[in-house]
Formats: structure tokens, sequence, C-alpha cells
């Protein structure tokens, strides 16, 4: 068996160096910037809304409130306002006592000599503005005493030149108070579901006295409007006047495309009966505010003529 044989191992008489792995850092972090950002944060978190509101002013956007038929939405708690001039530009939001208020102004306009006798309600409306005013979105809403929402009142579809005043009356309910004087937008109105038919027709009839207005909707588009009106003879010589107004009203509409329009006359009694295609006629010739355009919307018309006093209702 022979020899193992052994390397020599040389270990060389060196002193150990150190080698450096990473450094540590315990300085603390000045807290001071995340302090900062918190504050900045809380800031935008609460006056969020106002910087919105902001935004919406410069971008020319201005926020509606809903309303309903029962006035649920409307703020209830509004506290009435009986100043006798009061120069106010949100009159909108404010509540005011139909016996005590005389008027109540703007810069843009100015209801003036607010008196109420029995129950009609009756005001000046002051134009200020240096052009025409349309009333056409404006509405009286009427409350109790205890704030409750009561009913709602069209002002009118006129437009009241500048710096010119027009008289209106109407005849409000007994347990009235209060009441408020507002622009609504479509976005206001209550949506109105009709129940269609298999072709996708539906109506919604709106009645006043002996006055009908039946309104043909095709899938919630305005299509075309019957309306009636009957007058008995009750010994009123009114009613021979009456009778040649619808006749002649009758002859004239009868030249107008897509309008067909007839008096009948029943003895003691007449009927006019005017029927509109929405699609065919220029309603601009109609003198007739219970008339609307072509695809007007259900929720439109309904809103519009039970402020009007109508009572609208599916046939």
């Amino acid at each position: 068996m022979g020899k193992k044989k052994f390397n020599n191992v040389v270990i060389k008489d060196e002193e150990l160096m150190p080698t450096t792995i990473g450094t540590y850092n315990n300085k603390t972090r000045n807290p001071i910037p995340l302090i900062l950002l918190l504050i900045i944060f809380i800031a935008i978190v609460i006056y969020l809304p106002n910087i919105q509101n902001y935004i919406n002013k410069m971008l020319g956007k201005t926020s509606s409130n809903s309303t309903s038929y029962n006035g649920n939405s409307n703020n209830n708690n509004d506290v009435p306002i009986d100043d006798n001039n009061n120069d106010d530009n949100n009159v909108e939001d404010k509540k005011y006592s139909i016996s005590s208020q005389g008027s109540v102004s703007t810069n843009d306009y100015a209801l003036n000599n607010i008196t109420l006798n029995g129950t009609t309600l009756s005001f000046d409306f002051l134009n200020k503005k240096s052009s025409g005013f349309d009333l056409s979105n404006y509405y009286l809403e009427l409350y109790s005493s205890d704030n409750t929402f009561i009913s709602r009142v069209k002002i009118s579809s006129d437009v009241v030149a500048s710096n010119s005043s027009k008289s209106y009356s109407y005849t409000i309910p007994s347990n009235a108070t209060l009441f408020t004087f507002v622009p609504k937008s479509l976005s206001d109105y209550p949506n109105v579901t009709l129940n269609y038919n298999d072709e996708m027709q539906a109506y919604l009839v709106c009645k006043s006295g002996n006055k009908i207005y039946s309104y043909l909707f095709l899938d919630d588009n305005l299509s075309k409007i019957t309306h009636t009106y009957t007058l008995s003879y009750t010994g009123d010589d009114s009613y021979y006047s009456l009778y040649q107004e619808y006749q002649s009203k009758a002859n004239q509409y009868n030249l107008i495309e897509g309008v067909t329009s007839s008096v009948s006359d029943n003895g003691n009694s007449f009927s006019y009966i005017f029927n509109v295609d929405l699609l065919t006629a220029d309603i601009s010739t109609i003198s007739d505010d219970n008339i609307y355009k072509a695809k007007t919307t259900p929720k439109e018309v309904k809103f519009i003529e039970e402020a009007k006093g109508y009572t609208c209702s599916q046939n």
C-alpha cells in the first residue's frame, strides 16, 4: 500500500478585513409634509360641495330640486316671509303668506298688489328685465299653514314685455295660506306610466268642466289630440254668441292641413269637436295652449294640464 500524499496549505498572516453588507439610517423622517397632506385631504372632503357649486356656476350650470304631485320633495322647513317688500333673488326657495304678503321683488321681476278675495288670489306681474319675460315655466305652489303641499297653478304662457306689468287672478283652495312662485323644468315633472295596447297606443284624458282633451301617445310620444266642448242652453243669451264663435273657429281650423273640426247643433245644446294630427299640422296656427307639439311626453302633458285645473287620467 502506497503512502497518501498531502498538499501543504499556507495560511497568510494577514489581518481580517470587514465587508460592508448595507447601511442603516437611524434618522427620524420629518412628519410635517404628511400632516399637511392630511389637512389638505380633510379640507377637500369638507368643502367639496362648495367647490362643486363654484365649478357649476363657472360652467353656467344650475341645480334644480325635483318635485312631485304630493309636494314631498319641497323643503317643508321654509319659514313664511311676511315682509311687504322683500328684495331677494332666491324667492323660489321661500314660502309667503297669501293674506299678508303685499309684494315680492327680485332684480328680474316683482309680484305687486297681492290680494286674496275669498278664494280668488290676484297679483300684478312686473317685468324688470330689458327683454321679454317668458312665464311659460312658472307656477304658484300652494301650501296649508303647516307647510303641507295642496296644489299647483300654472301662471300663464304669456311673454311679458320689458318694464311692463300684467294682472293675473286664480281660484285657489280655501285652506291655502302659503305660496311660492317657482320655475319648473321637464326634469322636475314626475314620471307617468301609461297602459299601452298591442299597437303601443295609449290615451291620457284631461277634463275640466265641459272641456275634454284626449291625448293619443305612441310609445310615450304624443301623436294626436281630440278636443270636445259641449254647452247646453240655459236661457243665457251668451249661448248664441258662443255657438257662433265655435262655428267660426271650426271653419277656420278646417283650412289647416292635419286638422278637422266641426260643430253639431243638438237643439238645446251644441258640441264642438276638434282633431289634430300633430305629425302633419302646423300647431303655431292654432290658438289653444292645450295643444302640444308632436312627441311631447306624457309626464309633461299631465303636469301642465293638472296645473291648469284639469283632472287627467288614462282612458
